[in-house]
Formats: C-alpha cells, structure tokens, sequence
C-alpha cells in the first residue's frame, strides 16, 4: 500500500472515531424529540442524518451532472476529430485523384468533403477550380462565392472569383474584386497590382497600365529578382504607348519616346523598327534607313533587314537594298543569317545565279530551315536541274516542316508566319525571333540574345 493511501484511510478512521465519540458523548442530547411539524417530531440524531443524507444527495447531483456534460462534450470532440479526419482523409484522396489526371473523380471526393462540411473553404476552391476547367463557370462563381462568405478576408477566394469573371470577359468584375485584394492587404498586393495591370494591357488601356506599373515598381523594391522584370514591362508599356501616339500622327512626340527606349536598351528590336517606321510615316525616308541600319548592328535582328529589303524594293532600289545587305553580310560574324536574307534578296530579284552561290555558301554549315532547301530546290528547278531540285524537295517532305514557319517565340514556343514586337500566346515583347531550326545558338547565328520583355513583371 503507498503511503499516500495509508494516509488517507487513518485520517478516514480518526474522522470515524472522532464522530463516534461525539455522538456518544452527546447521546442524551442527540435522543431529545425535534418537532419537525406541528403533530411530528424527530429525534435530533435523525433529524442530523437526513441534512447529512440530503447534502451529499445534492452534492453527488450536482457531480453526476457535471460528469455527465463532460462525457457529453469529450463524446462530441472525438466525434467531431473523427469526421475531421475522415473529412482530412477524403480531401487527401481528391488530391491524390487530381494528381493522378483524373479531374472528374477528384471533383467527386471535393463534392463529398463538402457534404460533410459545406464551409471547407479549400475544398470550395479546388471543385470551383475543376468546375471552372470544365466550362462550368456559374457553378464555379457559387462555390467561390460560398468560400468567400465563409472566410471574408482571405485572398483566395477572391482571386478565384477574379479567374471567374476574366474566364466569362466580366472585366468590371475583375477589376472590383482586385481593387478588393488591394484595399484589403494593400501591403500584400503586388499579384493582385499585377493582375490588374495584364488586364488594362489585355485591353489595350495602356495609360492606366503604366500608373499600376509604377505602383508595382514602388511596392517590389524589395523582392528579390524582381527589379529587372519590372523595368522590362514598363518599356514595353511606353512602346506600345509611344505607337499609338504615331499611330494617331504625332510622329515627334512618338520618335523621341521611341529614341528614350532604344537609348536605355539597344536590343530592343520593336523600338528600333518602330522608330524608322514613323520617320519613313512623318517623310524622312532617310533617317529611318538609318535607323533601321543602326538597329541591325545592335541587335542583329533579320526583321530590321527585310524591313530594310521592303522598303527599297518598295522605291524601286533594289541596288540599294543589294548594297545594305551586302554590308551586313561583311559586318556580321558569323554572316549565317544576313547571307541567308541576302539570298533570299536575289531570289525574290530573279537573280537566281547570285541567289544560289549565297545558299549554296550556306550549304554544310547547318540545317537551316525547311526555306533554305525550298529556295535552293526552285532555283535549281527554273535552271533545269530536276534531279538535283527534288534532293532538296525530298529533304522537305522528310523533315515534315511547314516552309511559312521563320519566326518562334523564345518564351513559349509559339510558331508564327511572321515577325510581331509581341507574342500574341505569352503576351511577352521582343520574344518573336528568326527561326532557324538547328543545333547552333542565336548567338552563333549572329543574331544577339535580346532581353524578352515579360509581361510578369519578374
């Protein structure tokens, strides 16, 4: 027996002894009658024993009830851990679901977590999100809706009802709900300043663009990595700024705008062509040659040289264009890409002699592109040279490549006919260069590794 028992059980006993010696000490006076009513009496001892009885009748009452709610409450917390875990359980399994590619039996499980609690805010947002994929927008919107009346205050919801309206071109509703994100957390907000601004980018409002990314410029100070991206964005906001004042006539305003840009980054290819494009619109055809001559040496762009073709040809100066792309072609090294332009230059002259010595000085170096054998295969074949022209015509349907695809977008892939200042996939500036399909780099190419101007800003 521990000692602390041992105690107990004395201290029981004394007690015991103690109140038998009193009660027999006082037995005369516990034996005296006690009216309890007006024709009943007691004796005192009995009277003693029923207050002894009653009190600790109510004192086990009130034990057995507070026992009771106890048990009632810890009963209601295991349950409710139990459905938490089963609810756990569930929301895991849909995720584990999602990732395995099965979209519509993980939106199953969300729907299941949601029956056994509808206010799960994460589960609301991942079946909105699959619902959304699957067209389904309005049903999305509700489920978004019900997450964020369940957690007003968090940025989630919020911005799964921004992917919402933007899914449906709710612009307006969009922008409100943004403009919610910002008033809410405005010390949190650059997503949010960000998604703003693509859409004032996505419809064209440029001005406002450029007043969000200044904002954005002021609040990223201090993220890591994001300076650069920024700056970048920003100037192809004032390029797209600086074109549509020359496309509204204000050629000056637009020139020095566009001289600002190409000053704080040469190789940005759009600015430069964009410059001697409204030289040649305000009638000074001279200074955009120049222009366009100036941007090819900073940048390498083969754009700035078919502009360059186009323009002379376009005057009736095929010597002149001759005479430029000659220059480019003993300027540049390696001269892979000017010569290859410069071929297609005679090509397009009928100078088929001097068109073939430069596609043929071309030969062996690399696989160009498809255009390159094209070329190659419709001057042999106008001299004559049928088996010689279908070599070059077999290696065409080999490689399996479209002649129109020249130009690739270098952040996304994106294949196109022609050059454009922007991606019209990725949205990003100065991405969209020659496309040359083989080993070799741009770089050894000839053709310089301009900046993309991104519009995420980081």
């Amino acid at each position: 027996m521990k000692l602390k028992t041992l105690v107990f059980v004395l201290v029981g006993l004394g007690i015991i002894a103690a109140t038998a010696a009193l009660f027999y000490a006082n037995r005369i006076l516990l034996a005296e009658r006690f009216a309890v009513w007006p024709a009943r009496t007691m004796p005192l001892w009995g009277i003693l024993l029923l207050a002894f009885a009653v009190g600790l009748g109510v004192s086990l009452a009130f034990s057995l009830a507070r026992e009771s709610r106890l048990a009632l409450a810890r009963w209601r917390e295991n349950r409710t851990r139990r459905e938490a875990q089963l609810v756990d359980s569930l929301y895991a399994e849909g995720n584990e679901t999602l990732l395995s590619g099965l979209p519509a039996a993980a939106l199953e499980k969300f729907r299941a977590v949601l029956a056994r609690s509808p206010r799960r805010v994460d589960a609301l947002l991942k079946a909105g999100k699959l619902l959304l994929k699957q067209g389904r927008g309005e049903e999305a919107r509700e489920l978004h809706m019900r997450a964020h009346r369940a957690a007003p205050a968090e940025m989630g919801p919020l911005y799964a009802l921004v992917d919402d309206a933007t899914s449906c071109n709710d612009t307006d509703t969009a922008r409100t709900y943004l403009q919610r994100i910002i008033e809410l957390k405005p010390d949190e907000a650059l997503r949010a300043l960000r998604r703003l601004r693509d859409l004032d980018m996505a419809h064209g409002d440029w001005d406002s663009a450029l007043t969000l990314q200044e904002r954005l410029e002021k609040a990223s100070l201090g993220e890591p990595g994001s300076a650069r991206g920024e700056k970048m964005t920003r100037l192809g906001i004032l390029y797209q700024i600086a074109c549509r004042t020359a496309e509204q006539g204000q050629h000056k305003e637009s020139q020095q705008a566009l001289r600002r840009l190409v000053k704080s980054d040469p190789h940005f290819v759009p600015a430069w062509k964009a410059l001697g494009e409204s030289q040649r619109a305000a009638g000074d055809g001279e200074s955009a040659v120049t222009t366009w001559l100036e941007g090819y040496e900073a940048t390498h762009a083969p754009v700035l040289l078919t502009t360059l073709e186009d323009h002379f040809l376009s005057r009736e100066r095929p010597e002149r264009a001759i005479e430029v792309f000659r220059r480019a072609v003993a300027s540049s090294q390696p001269d892979t890409v000017p010569r290859f332009f410069l071929g297609k230059l005679f090509y397009r002259l009928e100078m088929l002699d001097e068109a073939l010595a430069e596609f043929s000085a071309l030969q062996g170096r690399s696989s160009y592109t498809p255009t390159l054998s094209y070329y190659m295969a419709r001057i042999l074949e106008r001299r004559g040279l049928h088996h010689e022209a279908n070599v070059h015509y077999r290696r065409i349907v080999r490689e399996g490549r479209l002649l129109s695809t020249q130009y690739r977008c270098l952040t996304c892939e994106a294949h196109y006919d022609a050059w454009l200042d922007r991606c019209s996939q990725c949205g990003n500036w100065n991405s969209v260069q020659v496309d040359f399909r083989e080993d070799t780099s741009l770089d050894e190419l000839g053709i310089s590794s301009a900046p993309v101007y991104s519009t995420e800003g980081s």
